[in-house]
């Protein structure tokens, strides 16, 4: 049955795609400045769709299933793989590396990501397997004791978000998704024209995952960061279709709302996945706090900037937040934080997700505490699906509330 889910959402999504122009004319001033670097997600979809679906039908047939007992030891020995891959492409950009030596470089890079592209399908699938289990475990299933969309992951380097705001103030105006293989001085180059030929504040990051289908996962973190981001991309998948997913867009408090809500219950499905799987170990993960709750002097400086930041930009003392803001990023480099810069567009992109760093939203603090009133995490996922909006959520919140205690009403 969970084949024959899979087959039918992908086939969908197919069509779907089929239906969406490929390219959209005239460019916009901001499109016309990273048409080089652009990524397109329809491509990615065509082309990574079909050999997802060759191999789960070909394992179908055979009836071949690796041993799940195997899932964290093929899991990180793909990502030791990735970081000897990304070494050796480090080497490769040496202008004084010997030709003899680059000769050797090379080689062991292509045995490396021909190891990977072996082993990737292999650690997909149990990786899949796993949070699938979880996930019913946690009662987030059909009638028929399947789960939907099925959990469908793609190990690899997601694209790059760019964000566009005002200066005048900290919105996301506009997101466009940039290659994966950008380097640091580009990013910066693309920022600064963005700037200077549109007077918008830019920012550039890395993404840890995208609810995509398959959905992209980066493979550049440890296994229980890639459990939770695999779990915290399928809960938009599976929002997407009840109502808290669907009105995600309806404002930015139910934007906010989704993302946080993706992190809470993310980091507790990618938790008990990851525990699951050490069951014969002495693991000593016993926790998945937020970045927030790991990095607190960090996160304490951050909210105190972006609060300073939102006065003198609510007083239109921009160029005075701009300057701000490069000291306080100047105090974090030198305090160890490797930030490549803090601007308007940094903390609109960050302050989506209430319990990160860059974000001075209550809405963290309102969902902690709605967490709290419900007994599971598959109870938490299943009752937040159904609201449609920030003030259902406060007067579901202000409900659970007083039957906790009937005199706070």
């Amino acid at each position: 049955m969970g084949i024959t889910l899979r087959k039918i959402f992908l086939f969908s999504l197919v069509i779907i795609l089929f239906l969406i122009p490929s390219s959209k004319l005239p460019l916009d001033p901001i499109e016309k400045i990273t048409l080089d670097h652009s990524f397109s997600l329809i491509n990615w979809e065509i082309k990574n769709i079909f050999p997802k679906w060759i191999y789960i039908s070909k394992k179908y047939i055979q009836n071949d299933k690796t041993d799940s007992s195997e899932t964290i030891n093929l899991l990180q020995k793909y990502l030791t793989l990735t970081k000897e891959k990304n070494l050796y492409q480090k080497q490769l950009q040496l202008e004084n590396l010997p030709q003899v030596q680059k000769n050797v470089v090379k080689n062991n890079l292509k045995i490396t990501i021909d190891e990977m592209q072996n082993l990737k399908p292999i650690v997909e699938e149990l990786c899949e397997r796993a949070m699938t289990k979880t996930i019913k475990l946690n009662g987030i299933k059909t009638k028929l004791n399947t789960i939907f969309p099925p959990v469908d992951i793609s190990l690899e380097p997601p694209p790059l978000i760019l964000v566009i705001s005002p200066r005048d103030k900290i919105q996301i105006e506009k997101s466009v998704f940039l290659s994966p293989d950008l380097l640091n001085a580009k990013k910066n180059s693309i920022e600064n024209e963005i700037l200077q030929k549109n007077n918008k504040s830019a920012y550039i990051s890395n993404l840890s995952g995208l609810s995509t289908y398959p959905t992209l996962i980066s493979n550049e973190y440890n296994s229980l960061e890639i459990f939770s981001t695999t779990a915290h991309e399928w809960l938009h998948l599976y929002w997407f279709f009840r109502p808290f997913g669907q009105n995600i867009f309806k404002s930015n408090e139910m934007r906010t709302l989704n993302e946080t809500a993706a992190d809470i219950a993310g980091r507790e499905l990618g938790l008990q996945t990851y525990i699951n799987l050490n069951i014969k170990s002495d693991t000593s993960v016993k926790s998945n706090p937020s970045t927030a709750k790991k990095y607190p002097q960090f996160t304490k400086h951050m909210r105190e900037t972006r609060i300073e930041v939102e006065k003198m930009l609510k007083n239109n003392n921009i160029e005075e937040a701009e300057k701000y803001m490069k000291k306080r990023w100047w105090e974090l480099s030198l305090a160890g934080y490797n930030l490549r810069k803090i601007n308007q567009a940094y903390f609109a992109l960050y302050g989506i997700y209430a319990e990160s760093a860059g974000s001075v939203s209550p809405i963290g603090e309102q969902l902690r505490e709605f967490r709290s009133l419900v007994p599971t995490t598959g109870d938490f996922v299943k009752e937040i699906s159904q609201i449609s909006s920030y003030s259902d959520f406060l007067e579901e919140l202000k409900n659970k509330k007083s039957k906790i205690n009937p005199t706070s009403s």
